[in-house]
């Protein structure tokens, strides 16, 4: 018996290897940007805290007050941290 091609549901012909490539958003340098709106939010939001810390860190540390500078180091980068975390995030509506 000859084997017989098995159809899609949506009636092409093939094979499954589309089903293993990755999703557009999970290859290069768009896996570490937002999906969605919410996440760009944050990733700005997050972003500019850090970016606002880094700057404390240089005028603090040019008057000589050091214990700004750690608490700014302390924060920025937990906001960095942050800004990461909505970057990288990928939950989507299923």
């Amino acid at each position: 018996m000859a084997e017989q091609k098995r159809k899609r549901k949506d009636g092409r012909i093939g094979g499954r290897r589309a089903n293993y490539s990755p999703k557009a958003h999970e290859v290069g340098a768009r896996r570490f940007l937002p999906l969605g709106w919410a996440y760009w939010t944050g990733f700005f939001l997050f972003g500019l805290l850090a970016i606002a810390m880094a700057v404390e860190v240089v005028a603090s540390g040019t008057q000589g007050r050091y214990a700004d500078v750690f608490g700014a180091l302390l924060m920025g980068s937990l906001f960095t941290w942050m800004t990461y975390l909505f970057a990288t995030s990928r939950f989507e509506d299923e």
